[in-house]
């Protein structure tokens, strides 16, 4: 008879440090449950398997392995027998899918190895059918709790977005406001963080890229949260997030109107003004060179025309030459030998500007452009907000049919599911149809914007400063072979 001791290896597992707060299962508990057992069955433990941090949605093995050694290690053992039985707590911390926990089972099956799970008290090996089938049940049921935190984990953070509140972190520039209990009720601006803040977003809409927006503020008072240099990535994180003017944010989840729990730093011309120029690096653009960078198209392709310095000892002068042909060896798309000197596209924009934006009344002319894309997303947003009214009415009568007991149970769920994610779809198109408005300037604002164009000679002022007239006003340049055949306003 072989009185060897059983081999006993450990599996523990946590999806994350919270998990392991809320369930009192931390790696260390499972070790110490883990080592119990081999002392009631008078084994020794050969090998721990630790899952610090378990990706939910990993079913193959082969994925497994490669996110987490701790799989690739009991392969491995299994095979040279490492080990008698693998002990688990329960069936879900052997993989957060029931298909990659019935792996793990089968794998240490096939290797002639037992499986002890602990909270359901049972062994399975390959002559323990009726534990397999338990098994396989509590991996399914495991998967089903999962789905449960998943829900109520959005459903917390769809009430802090009903709130007014982020769903995540403050942003760089703002700190929680809590109440005596030490309830989140708000956010406030944090003296030198909002300044760097303030900074990146006038030097971004001046035409700076993020690296050189990065190296600025690490040249300036305004620290990090660390106290370090600025990565560029923290400040394209910072100019992207809508946090600033007052709008917060869970997947298609947002706010319709600028919460008033914490100030806005962005006024809504703003984030109009960094959502349009966002727009247009992303469509290709760079920062510019040239005051008239970003609005030169042309008119073939219709593609924005990048801008060229031609470098000679006495004259070096600036080109901006049609981007299609530019990449024609790359894309193997051509257009034509398109290309125009700076100079000739500022002449020939002053001289535009002062015949189109001599009077009122051609301005008025232009501004009767903006208004129909302007009335048809309002129209989408009035629409959006009545279907969201009839939905929450029909939620409201299902809430009354369920407490008068007229509906069971599981219809009253199917029926309240099915409204949820309809009024949630309904929610993002309204979302859609006002951050539209947000970017279609209204008249005044319009006019405004056009008079200051007219009133300011372009090839005095700043390049920045002139830029940002150009580009808030709406203009855009056409050339054709060689020359410019139009210039455009309120293309917003």
């Amino acid at each position: 008879m072989d009185n060897t001791p059983p081999r006993i290896a450990i599996w523990a597992a946590v999806s994350s440090k919270p998990q392991a707060a809320e369930d009192k299962a931390s790696l260390r508990d499972q070790e110490r449950a883990g080592r119990e057992y081999a002392e009631r069955v008078g084994g020794r433990v050969v090998a721990v398997y630790t899952v610090p941090g378990h990706t939910r949605d990993i079913w193959r093995w082969d994925a497994a392995e490669r996110a987490m050694p701790a799989y690739r290690r009991l392969r491995e053992d299994a095979e040279n027998d490492g080990f008698d039985t693998l002990w688990a707590l329960d069936a879900d911390r052997l993989g957060r899918d029931p298909a990659l926990s019935r792996q793990v089972a089968s794998l240490v099956i096939k290797s002639g190895k037992s499986l002890w799970v602990e909270l359901g008290g049972y062994l399975i090996d390959d002559e323990s059918t009726a534990t397999e089938y338990l098994f396989g049940i509590q991996a399914v049921r495991a998967r089903e709790d999962q789905k449960r935190r998943v829900y109520h984990h959005n459903f917390g953070m769809k009430a802090r977005i009903e709130r007014g509140l982020p769903a995540n972190n403050w942003p760089h520039g703002y700190e929680a406001v809590r109440d005596d209990a030490g309830k989140m009720i708000g956010g406030r601006f944090v003296p030198g963080e909002i300044e760097a803040v303030e900074m990146a977003t006038e030097l971004y809409l001046s035409g700076y890229g993020y690296t050189r927006i990065a190296i600025a503020l690490s040249d300036s008072p305004w620290r990090t949260r660390g106290g370090g240099r600025w990565p560029y990535q923290s400040v394209r994180k910072m100019l992207h997030s809508d946090v600033y003017a007052g709008f917060v944010t869970y997947g298609d989840y947002r706010n319709v109107e600028p919460s008033d729990r914490f100030p806005a730093l962005w006024s809504p011309e703003t984030l109009r003004d960094l959502r349009q120029e966002q727009a247009r690096r992303t469509s290709g653009g760079s920062p510019p060179a040239s005051a008239v960078s970003g609005i030169v198209f042309c008119r073939r392709c219709r593609r924005p025309m990048v801008s060229m310095m031609y470098t000679c000892v006495k004259h070096p002068y600036r080109v901006f030459r049609c981007n299609t042909h530019v990449t024609k060896r790359v894309t193997g798309v051509s257009c034509h030998c398109n290309h125009v000197k700076e100079s000739v596209i500022l002449e020939i924009l002053e001289a535009a500007i002062a015949a189109e934006l001599a009077s009122d009344d051609a301005i008025d002319e232009m501004l009767a452009l903006v208004t129909p894309g302007r009335d048809a997303f309002e129209r989408r947003a009035q629409d959006a907000e009545r279907r969201i009214a009839e939905i929450e009415a029909k939620q409201d009568r299902l809430t009354r049919l369920s407490v008068s007991g007229a509906l069971d149970e599981a219809s009253v769920r199917r029926v309240r599911r099915e409204l949820d994610q309809e009024r949630d779809a309904v929610r993002a198109s309204l979302n859609e149809a006002r951050t539209a408005l947000t970017l279609v300037p209204d008249q005044e604002e319009m006019r405004a914007r056009l008079a200051a164009v007219a009133e300011h000679a372009l090839h005095v002022l700043p390049m920045g400063k002139a830029r940002a007239l150009l580009r808030r006003a709406g203009v855009r340049v056409w050339v054709e072979d060689r020359r410019v055949v139009g210039v455009d306003f309120c293309n917003v």
